[in-house]
């Protein structure tokens, strides 16, 4: 598994319900005088994305695991060996776990991942995305953000539709 590309994407339901629901936004920050906080939704958002490619030899990821490793020494030792965040191996061979085989940890959370392009919340308004590099590889870069942008609003909200995209700096394209 290597990194794909990293960029933020904006993106905009390309409907006249979206139009309208953005225009009264307008109006009432332009009646307070001042512009209001929105969260992602339906109609427009911004999300971060950091893309990993899977390659055809590796088994697309299944299974997203959340592990919390307890003390303050962990970080002093994690600044002394580093981690590598994309290296595929067995969990055995991986030198995070074996670093850190002795530290105090907790499992918080499991959950599944299913699909060609596995979609994983990383906070407000930040997502990492797993995509099998075969069915990326032929796409461009907004071809790409519009995939994204497609499954990371029907996976949250429940809604297909087509979308307006434009991606920001950060890309790994523009370096």
């Amino acid at each position: 598994m290597q990194q794909l590309d990293e960029f933020t994407v904006e993106y905009f339901q390309n409907n006249d319900e979206a139009k309208k629901v953005y225009e009264e936004i307008q109006k009432i920050e332009r009646e307070l005088n001042k512009p209001l906080k929105m969260g992602n939704n339906e109609y427009f958002g911004r999300a971060h994305t950091t893309i990993y490619a899977v390659n055809d030899e590796e088994k697309f990821p299944s299974l997203l695991v959340l592990l919390v490793l307890h003390g303050e020494d962990v970080l002093d030792h994690l600044m002394d060996l580093g981690a590598d965040f994309s290296k595929t191996e067995r969990l055995e061979s991986l030198d995070f776990v074996k670093n850190f085989s002795k530290e105090p940890a907790s499992l918080v959370n499991l959950d599944t991942i299913d699909g060609d392009l596995a979609i994983v919340e990383n906070g407000v308004n930040s997502i990492i995305c797993f995509v099998n590099f075969n069915k990326a590889k032929s796409l461009n870069q907004e071809q790409l953000a519009q995939w994204i942008v497609r499954e990371y609003v029907q996976k949250h909200f429940q809604v297909e539709g087509e979308y307006i995209v434009k991606v920001l700096s950060n890309s790994l394209f523009d370096l």
